[in-house]
């Protein structure tokens, strides 16, 4: 067996071995990987009477199947409200009561094959982090209400009388779930699967698949498979077989620890035999081990050495017991793939080849087998035929294809970055990747040593801009002497001091729910912003006088112009885009220079030569609509581009399968292209049109009573230029933001089927 030496594999039950792959079979179904998804599929399979083939690279449950925490809850990562938002309220409960079954078929699954090396133990308690009991009750209590699905609230009090550590506050446990042996599990659903009749090749890595056809084939370095369906379910460990599949997910480095034997000092810091995770994303889980001697313990980003995660080395003198002391006998990586939208994921293409991968929970493969059973001509489940319409349903409204994030610049960054802190924390041990050991191994240290440098870093900015600290004085008036008799060393005080302030203002706002860090941020860099202003000795009485004026005047004119430009401008774009995007010659050559003309002009420029330059040839043009003509065609240049890279970014099928409909061009585009095309368009587009109202001030040369011309020639009345320029750019400013208000909404409109 090709196992890592960890705990599952020293318990395991048995340790029968399989064959490789030799000579040419042939079977109905071929399954390409052998963990908990693969096995759980072949399973099922097989008891509907169909003859199956699982190809497993190592052994079965090598990856992360047969490594995990061993947790069996019901529920997906992505939370039911996100399902809710993309595929409806019912289609959410559906959903949701499908991985409460999911939970009971892992169980009886359990019970009916006697698999008693599984070892099921009753009890998941997921604690939250923070102090926000209401959101726990009122989560209970919809469970309740919605799902018949008993929850136990735990208070702050309760969850510390079990778990030493300040570090939690309320949670949920859940009764009905339970935690288990997950490799005795896949062995036991293997030896099942070959009661049955199906067939389990070990050390048979899929090497080349031919997928056209009726007759699919996959070959090994020993032999080949010939089969009517082939199910990939290969997920964090996906190679080039697959280059698809591959990119539409990311690997993710996961981990498992063992601690030594130490049952009378995880008693002072444990007492309870339910498995724990807590509410992070990425969050820590442990569950007690071998009658409570070990502790297993896990994390996604977190390295594990020391136990220097929710219990570990660090918090003992602040947060609960310490166990530190129980240094950990193992420490193996393994990759999980995971899913875009952490949701169920299956998809069929046109050769009938079935991928599933990033099944995040042990029951979750229960819920995807069915389809496939219906799609290979077996019997369906009664009750899962709903709930995995509404899995599709979510697919299919998000517009969704098998590999949309596929080989996209962020994806491939995202993808090596992955790999990067995957090699740093062991996968390649040959590798020593010193920096990203010290700070996966210490974090605590390592946080700290980065919050120093931070501040350092501060403090240096600071100091160099030369920021006086005759701020102090005003806040310690005994201290203005030393301040004037050491200037240099009154800086660096000075710079000191405003990197703790810093530090100590970010510390309180990450205390505050993001909706008022938010509002803390903004309030905060205002008053900043209004200091400096007032800095400046303005008369706010002059402001005052003038400021009807400015709104009632130039406003109304600067927005009557912006108005007017934006329309026309969206129009040219609009045609200039399908202009570019034909095969006419003329057309296409009528567009691009249009667009490198404007686009190569400087707008003050075009204004001057539309303005003056017009009267030249017989035609005279007043100075609003001169204004309104330049910029409405210097934008529209620009938006032509980002209406053209929109409407590409729509696959040609979406145009092929509306010709087929019988849908004219135009109809094609108005009713198939442009409303998906305007999410990609609505963003940039946006701020096109912010860039438009801010550059109407340049109109203020050809004399029009706008914003900036009125901020102008009122300041020159009473020298007070700079009241009237900070006014007229705060009124930008505002006009702005109702701008990108509008653009968030229209962007929301329409990128409401498109939530990941």
């Amino acid at each position: 067996m090709s196992y890592p030496n960890t705990y599952y594999k020293q318990t395991i039950a048995e340790t029968n071995v399989r064959p490789p792959l030799s000579g040419t079979v042939e079977c109905d179904t071929v399954i390409i990987g052998g963990g908990l998804a693969g096995l759980t599929t072949a399973l099922q399979l097989a008891r509907a009477g169909q003859s199956v083939v699982v190809l497993e690279a190592e052994s079965v449950g090598f990856g992360a199947s047969g490594r995990n925490g061993g947790f069996v809850s019901p529920g997906f990562a992505t939370g039911s409200d996100n399902i809710a938002r993309m595929a409806g309220t019912e289609a959410a409960r559906q959903i949701h009561r499908l991985s409460i079954e999911g939970v009971e078929f892992v169980r009886e699954t359990i019970e009916a094959l006697k698999i008693d090396g599984a070892r099921p133990q009753p009890g998941i308690t997921s604690v939250l982090r923070y102090d926000d009991g209401g959101s726990l009750k009122a989560h209970a209590d919809e469970m309740r209400r919605i799902y018949g699905y008993e929850l136990d609230y735990l208070s702050t009090g309760e969850v510390r009388s079990v778990l030493k550590s300040n570090r939690y506050f309320h949670a949920l446990r859940d009764p009905k779930a339970f935690h288990m042996h997950p490799l005795n599990y896949l062995r036991g659903l293997a030896r099942e699967i070959e009661r049955l009749g199906g067939r389990i090749y070990e050390g048979s890595a899929a090497t080349g698949s031919v997928l056209d056809g009726a007759e699919k084939t996959v070959s090994t370095s020993g032999g080949r498979v010939r089969a009517r369906h082939v199910v990939f379910t290969t997920g964090g460990y996906t190679g080039p077989l697959n280059g698809r599949l591959k990119r539409s997910f990311l690997p993710i480095a996961t981990y498992v620890m063992l601690s030594e034997e130490a049952p009378e000092l995880i008693r002072t810091a444990i007492a309870t035999t339910d498995a724990i995770g807590d509410n992070r994303r990425a969050g820590d889980y442990y569950r007690l081990v071998e009658g409570g001697k070990r502790l297993l313990w896990g994390g996604a980003h977190h390295h594990p050495r020391g136990l220097t995660g929710s219990l570990g080395r660090g918090t003992a003198a602040r947060n609960g017991r310490d166990l530190s002391a129980a240094q950990g006998s193992e420490d193996r990586a393994c990759l999980v793939g995971t899913d875009v939208l952490r949701a169920p994921p299956h998809a069929t293409d046109r050769r009938n080849a079935t991928r599933r991968m990033a099944l995040h929970g042990l029951w979750r493969p229960r819920a995807e087998h069915d389809r496939h059973r219906r799609e290979a001509g077996g019997r369906r489940h009664p009750w899962s035929v709903r709930p995995l319409q509404a899995v599709q349903a979510i697919r299919a409204r998000l517009g969704r294809r098998l590999c949309r994030t596929g080989g996209s610049p962020a994806h491939l960054l995202e993808t090596a970055s992955s790999r990067l802190v995957a090699r740093a924390r062991g996968l390649n041990a040959g590798e020593n990747q010193m920096i990203g050991r010290m700070i996966l191994t210490y974090p605590d240290a390592a946080r700290r040593t980065g919050t120093f440098l931070l501040l350092a870093l501060i403090t240096l900015t600071v100091y160099s801009l030369g920021v006086s600290p005759a701020w102090i004085g005003l806040v310690l008036p005994t201290s203005s002497e030393w301040l004037a008799a050491n200037p240099a060393l009154g800086r660096l005080v000075g710079a000191v001091m405003i990197a703790v302030i810093a530090a100590l203002n970010w510390k309180a706002l990450r205390q505050l729910p993001r909706r008022w860090q938010v509002a803390g941020v903004w309030l905060e860099l205002f008053a900043l912003l209004m200091l400096f202003f007032y800095s400046f000795n303005l008369s706010f009485a002059f402001i005052a006088k003038k400021l009807s004026f400015l709104i009632s005047q130039g406003v109304v004119t600067t927005l009557y112009i912006s108005v007017i430009s934006i329309a026309v401008a969206t129009v040219i774009a609009l045609v200039g885009a399908i202009a570019k995007l034909s095969k006419n010659g003329v057309i296409y050559g009528l567009a691009t220079f249009y667009t490198s003309l404007f686009r190569g002009l400087p707008l003050l420029m075009q204004i001057y030569i539309i303005y003056l330059g017009l009267p030249q040839v017989g035609y005279v043009i007043s100075a609003v609509p001169a204004g309104i003509l330049a910029l409405s065609l210097c934008y529209g240049a620009y938006m032509t581009e980002i209406f053209r890279a929109g409407i590409e970014s729509i696959p040609r099928g979406q145009t092929e399968g509306a010709t087929a409909l019988g849908l004219s061009p135009s109809q094609t585009m108005g009713l198939v292209i442009l409303p998906q095309a305007m999410r990609v368009i609505i963003p940039p587009t946006g701020n096109q049109f912010i860039a438009m109202l801010k550059d109407s001030s340049l109109i203020s040369v050809v004399g029009v009573w706008e914003l900036m011309y009125l901020a102008r020639t009122q300041g020159q009345t009473e020298f007070r230029h700079i009241e009237m320029l900070i006014t007229a750019s705060m009124i930008y400013w505002i006009l702005s933001i109702g701008l990108e208000y509008m653009q968030s909404r229209v962007e929301a409109r329409f990128g409401r089927f498109n939530v990941r």
